[in-house]
């Protein structure tokens, strides 16, 4: 009887201990906890999930027209991206990156409209034609696809005027001197 009373109140105290809108699941041996829809992973930044699935597939998309491997979501790159486009956006929307040589970094801004991180995407990706393997010249579409690149977080800021300030983190880097993103 004490064991029971013992396992009544550990469960009692661990189901207080998880949000409401959680699920609980159990039977005499498990306890299963299922997040309701309201508990999402974070992107890391203001971009929305929605924002940050439509910008990872369209990239990967480019990324499997010339055979390399899939991004990942990085929500710690994306915080990085977060803080340098809130801080472009406080410093009169200005537009310079950051200097960090760890990451690779690509900019977008655009105003007059609602802009998104697939119109970064996008944007980028018409680069495309202007590429040619044999011209070793990088721009933003050679980022989104060098091969040894591996993850991807995007931060969004909106100025005073309506102008939006995209950054997107990549690692490692890519855009090397003397290599070829593929």
């Amino acid at each position: 009887m004490k064991s029971l009373i013992l396992i009544l109140c550990v469960f009692f105290s661990i189901q207080l201990s998880f949000a409401q809108n959680d699920t609980i699941v159990s039977n005499d041996d498990v306890i299963l906890v299922v997040p309701t829809q309201s508990d999402t992973i974070s992107t890391g930044s203001e971009v929305t999930m929605e924002m940050a699935t439509q910008f990872l597939a369209h990239h990967n998309m480019a990324r499997n027209e010339v055979g390399v491997p899939d991004l990942k979501w990085s929500a710690n790159l994306a915080s990085i991206a977060q803080k340098h486009a809130d801080m472009l956006a406080q410093d009169h929307c200005s537009f310079r990156h950051s200097g960090n040589s760890t990451i690779g970094e690509n900019l977008y801004g655009g105003g007059g409209t609602v802009f998104t991180a697939l119109d970064a995407s996008k944007s980028w990706y018409k680069e495309k034609d202007n590429y040619t393997y044999s011209n070793s010249k990088y721009n933003h579409y050679t980022q989104m696809v060098w091969k040894s690149t591996t993850e991807v977080g995007v931060g969004v800021a909106q100025c005073e005027d309506g102008f939006y300030i995209f950054v997107a983190n990549y690692a490692p880097v890519g855009n090397m001197l003397g290599s070829y993103p593929y």
